[in-house]
């Protein structure tokens, strides 16, 4: 059957079809940071894809350290409620193992340093309770330092130095997505063990603060860290249709730059149920209104710039990689790059994988 390939650089020949199939298929894969929902429907999506591996994002914008507990609580269940298919990563070789298992290793970790609250304490129990990775803000300031929509662009609080000391402790990996750009530079020179971005972009690329500079991708390298490239804020404007292949020019400047050994993957897919996002509206200041389960209070989120449509589904994300079983579009783009075997398979996962081990274990 014909495909689609207008979001590829062009049509693959039969020998490059049939490479990226087993490249595909061998392959460790992994989206740093992504989405799952518990249904039948959603799960079966993700194996048709291929993915061996997801970063589950527990905590964004609002979550305290009780809120976080309630969700790990709920994760819990839903992972013992399908144990056949899913299964909870806390190491390297748990990764692993759901390759050889069949089934999707679920990596739990935030993007908010907030339920940390003014406890570095606080860390080592989450370790215990399975989250094995957390960005140190998203978007605004908390106690450990400045987001990157904060005008003033404060650098890590002494608090956030701490937090940082008993992640590289105990095992949990520093995510810098979300962070200001002066909080990245004294995260990455203050932790001793390689940090990452879980889902990111080069501002060499396309220019928007959400990316990462050049300055401080050059801090990445000599910190031995890791970054991903994203889906979402790929275009100008909502009026530029983003193509997968859009993503891959940043794979390719993070090759460029960084070397071979330190550039992923992610999605950012939406996190919460489908209703959420189709009962979301926006008011007349322009906000995004959402009303999560389990919340009496509408969350308000200021719907500008890239990756953002006015209407539902909202966000906006590139043909050819809009669900999870079209994730070996990915494998298929990176073989027309002209890439190595060995190349792409970092790229699918084990460059992701070799920085779990090494800091988580």
């Amino acid at each position: 059957m014909a495909r689609d390939h207008a979001f590829l650089t062009r049509d693959l020949t039969s020998e490059e079809e049939a490479r990226a199939a087993d490249l595909h298929r061998r392959a460790i894969v992994i989206d740093t940071l992504g989405a799952l929902r518990p249904t039948d429907e959603y799960i079966s999506r993700i194996e048709a894809g291929g993915v061996t591996a997801i970063g589950l994002t527990l905590v964004a914008e609002m979550q305290n350290f009780r809120d976080t507990i309630e969700l790990i609580v709920w994760w819990n269940r839903e992972l013992r409620r399908w144990s056949r298919r899913l299964v909870l990563a806390t190491s390297a070789d748990d990764i692993r193992q759901a390759k050889d298992d069949g089934r999707i290793a679920v990596i739990y970790l935030f993007q908010n340093g907030k339920p940390f609250e003014d406890e570095p304490g606080f860390v080592e129990l989450f370790r215990q309770m399975g989250v094995t990775s957390s960005q140190l803000t998203y978007n605004m300031r908390n106690l450990l330092g400045d987001g990157h929509v904060e005008p003033e662009n404060a650098g890590l609080s002494v608090l956030g130095h701490a937090v940082v000391a008993e992640m590289n402790r105990v095992g949990m990996l520093v995510d810098l997505s979300h962070v200001g750009e002066h909080t990245q530079h004294d995260a990455l020179r203050a932790s001793t063990f390689p940090v990452y971005y879980s889902h990111g972009g080069a501002q060499s690329v396309i220019q928007t603060p959400r990316f990462v500079t050049d300055e401080t991708l050059a801090l990445l390298k000599a910190n031995g860290g890791n970054i991903s490239a994203t889906g979402l804020h790929l275009t100008p404007d909502a009026d530029d249709e983003p193509l997968l292949r859009y993503e891959i020019d940043h794979v390719m400047y993070f090759l460029d730059t960084l070397g071979d050994d330190h550039v992923s993957l992610s999605t950012d897919f939406v996190k919460g149920p489908e209703w959420v996002y189709r009962n979301a509206y926006l008011d007349e200041d322009g906000y995004l209104n959402l009303e999560y389960p389990g919340k009496l209070t509408t969350q308000r989120y200021n719907w500008t710039g890239r990756g953002s449509y006015k209407q539902y589904p909202w966000f906006i994300y590139p043909r050819g990689i809009r669900t999870y079983d079209e994730w070996p579009n990915f494998t298929r783009e990176l073989v027309l790059r002209g890439l190595t075997d060995e190349q792409i398979l970092k790229v699918l996962g084990e460059n992701y994988l070799r920085l779990y081990g090494e800091v988580v274990g």
